[in-house]
């Protein structure tokens, strides 16, 4: 059960290509602010604040100096003997639509989710007796707070399908095709050496993808490339050119029409508003 659980202390200087995660996350900052990218989004968390990230969403960390962070990860299969699969959904749905940064939170239920993560880590760092009951008690009582007690937000981001959340087969085949991706993005994919993946025809690929993870693999695809776009743009001085390159675009014509479409502005643009900021 215990590698189903992870709770570590980074800094802000611990940068990490964008990734994708089946298990629930959630990040407490303890000091500075972190630069957080999620799909299109970069969303910034302040000091003693805290963020929910969605389930079969591309994130990852941008470099925060003197930031100060504490992560945690857990897959709800840690509670199997305890939730029956209609009740994971339930928590699924609250984890789903739930406002996910904590400045939306009353300061009560801030204060104690903050309690609990500090508690988690605390756990860990010391390795006291009971560990294991030690932490899924206080992961119980984050998932009661977010289930209960957390207000709903207006607009939700999850794109993977609920029932896929708690099929660890299902889980295995979208794991396979996010590996993949995450191997091959810079090269020329096609629908059709995705699809090989699963021993599926194209076609039915196709279907397979849009149902589990609500878009389309061409979408899904130019979504990663953005973010990886994004990741270079925020951490290296590059010609757009090889930022288009790294990122997996076939030429840097295609990477800024792309771009552009979902980010609204130009790579460039995109580049020195970040670079203001810091």
């Amino acid at each position: 059960m215990y590698e189903k659980i992870q709770i570590q202390y980074r800094t802000g200087e611990q940068t990490s290509q964008p990734y994708w995660t089946s298990e629930i996350e959630i990040v407490y900052v303890v000091e500075g602010t972190l630069r957080l990218g999620i799909e299109t989004n970069l969303i910034q968390v302040c000091e003693e604040e805290i963020y929910i990230i969605d389930r079969g969403l591309s994130h990852f960390f941008m470099n925060s100096d003197h930031t100060e962070y504490i992560a945690l990860k857990f897959d709800l299969s840690i509670f199997n003997h305890f939730l029956s699969d209609q009740e994971k959904i339930q928590v699924v749905n609250a984890f789903e639509n739930v406002e996910k940064h904590s400045i939306h939170w009353p300061k009560a239920l801030q204060n104690d989710c903050r309690q609990q993560m500090l508690d988690l880590y605390e756990i860990e760092e010391n390795n006291i007796a009971l560990k294991n009951l030690e932490m899924l008690q206080s992961i119980s009582v984050l998932i009661l707070i977010v289930t209960r007690q957390l207000p709903k937000a207006k607009h939700t981001s999850q794109k993977i399908n609920k029932s896929t959340l708690i099929n660890k087969e299902m889980i295995g085949k979208i794991e396979q095709i996010y590996g993949y991706v995450d191997n091959y993005y810079h090269e020329d994919i096609r629908i059709e050496d995705a699809a090989k993946i699963l021993n599926l025809s194209p076609h039915y690929f196709s279907r397979f993808f849009k149902k589990q993870i609500g878009i389309s693999f061409h979408q899904f695809l130019n979504e990663y490339r953005i973010n990886k776009a994004k990741f270079l743009l925020s951490e290296e001085i590059l010609p757009m050119t090889a930022i288009a390159e790294k990122s997996g675009f076939s030429s840097s014509k295609t990477f800024h029409r792309v771009f552009k479409k979902y980010e609204g502005i130009s790579p460039l643009k995109y580049q020195k508003i970040i670079i203001e900021k810091n």
